[in-house]
């Protein structure tokens, strides 16, 4: 502690207690009036100091808390910490509800399917002489070399000569109207022969080296020449189906 200016410091005991007395009156007497009022203003202004202090550490603290991202919440079927045991996930252990019975699909049919006996395999114009015409391939074949595939020929250029069968046999459908393939196939098989005359606009029937049954209409035999041409439809047969 200070001395006060003018106090001697070399006093014995009572002089000495003297002393602190007086000097303790000294100090009480400072702090009375603009002393203690000078204390209070310091000791006021270091509690708002802590007030404020305190007041800006919350409100940074709040902030964080609010800018923080929400807290997830965990997944019934995440793992748990090491020698926990997992809850069972309920999708996993419910029996699955059985939907409604499928109803069979039934194929469409294809339209490519073999054809069917008395379909007509084809049918158009042909032009054929002495080496003859395959009626078995799609279209007809003209021959110009000689073969042995031919199924229908001419070998006279009179106009009345007989048109001649190669592997069958030839029939002339006395009408009316055009027969179809049973018709073709039935008068064959009745008045069939290898060679016939088959005049313009009449029809002729024929069965092939493939057994197939053909129907022709000749349309022109002309003069002087091996030449015929008729309009020629062709059926299938039980192998073509």
């Amino acid at each position: 502690m200070a001395v006060p200016e003018g106090m001697p410091s070399n006093h014995k005991p009572d002089e000495r207690r003297s002393l602190r007395q007086r000097l303790s009156r000294h100090y009480h007497q400072k702090l009375d009036g603009s002393g203690r009022g000078a204390v209070l203003g310091a000791l006021i202004s270091l509690v708002g100091a802590l007030i404020a202090a305190a007041v800006a550490v919350y409100g940074v603290a709040s902030g964080d808390d609010r800018d923080a991202p929400p807290e997830s919440t965990p997944n019934a079927g995440a793992s748990g910490p090491a020698g926990a045991t997992p809850m069972p996930n309920a999708s996993a252990t419910s029996p699955a509800t059985p939907g409604p019975a499928a109803t069979p699909v039934t194929p469409p049919v294809s339209s490519a399917t073999a054809p069917s006996i008395g379909e007509v395999r084809w049918s158009g114009e042909v032009r054929f002489a002495t080496l003859g015409v395959d009626l078995d391939t799609v279209p007809p074949t003209v021959q110009r070399y000689f073969s042995t595939d031919d199924d229908l020929n001419r070998d006279s250029a009179n106009a009345d000569g007989a048109l001649h069968a190669s592997w069958g046999q030839i029939a002339l459908w006395p009408g009316p109207g055009e027969p179809t393939r049973q018709q073709c196939a039935d008068r064959v098989s009745t008045h069939g022969a290898e060679w016939v005359h088959i005049p313009i606009d009449r029809i002729g029937c024929l069965t092939t080296n493939k057994d197939r049954v053909a129907m022709f209409k000749v349309t022109r035999y002309p003069d002087d020449s091996f030449q015929v041409t008729a309009r020629v439809t062709v059926w299938n047969t039980p192998e073509d189906s």
